[in-house]
């Protein structure tokens, strides 16, 4: 129980340590360099408050060669695993495509959304609509309508079409929707829920 209790002080102290040097804040991926950096500034950071709790509670003291020993082995873990998820971030393995209906304010947050948050596991591969697009879409195509996304090689893969449209009158539409929802991909209505 003794060295359980010692084990939990140090990785509370290393969790804190790495959470104030905003080691678990995903939303900018850093280069490799910038990661061993903070990572060696939080560790140097925790053990100092180590030292702080050994002078205070001698009783909770980590032999030293098994420390050195763990925080090698931890280091390393750490910095393997941050840049495997970097990159499989910016290789975009697991990410998941979908097409836009709609070029207004409603489509526009959701593209800011993906490319501010790529660790959502969403990518926007187009746009539909018949009037050009109220924000910077640059990467993005547009097309005039879903049958044009159709005829598309490279889109045909994509399961999933999220409506984004300010203004549904006249613009809804629902025959090509209902094609695609029988060819069996997913339709989301995103209009009124993230307005």
């Amino acid at each position: 129980m003794e060295f359980v209790f010692r084990a939990g002080v140090v990785t509370v102290v290393f969790q804190l340590s790495l959470y104030f040097y905003d080691l678990y804040d995903l939303n900018q991926p850093r280069t490799g360099r910038e990661t061993v950096i903070r990572m060696m500034q939080s560790f140097g950071v925790g053990c100092i408050i180590l030292a702080f709790l050994y002078m205070l509670f001698p009783a909770i003291i980590v032999p030293t060669d098994i420390f050195w020993g763990s925080y090698i082995i931890i280091c390393l873990s750490l910095f393997l695993w941050r840049s495997l998820y970097y990159l499989i971030l910016e290789k975009k393995l697991f990410t998941r495509d979908f097409i836009i209906v709609g070029t207004g304010e409603t489509a526009e947050k959701i593209v800011e959304i993906t490319k501010t948050y790529p660790e959502s596991g969403f990518a926007v591969r187009g746009l539909v609509g018949r009037t050009a697009p109220v924000f910077d879409h640059e990467g993005i195509p547009v097309y005039a309508d879903l049958n044009e996304v159709a005829r598309e090689a490279h889109l045909a893969g994509i399961d999933r079409i999220v409506i984004a449209l300010d203004d549904r009158r006249g613009a809804m539409p629902i025959g090509e929707l209902l094609r695609n929802k029988l060819e069996g991909r997913v339709i989301e209505d995103l209009s009124s829920t993230h307005k």
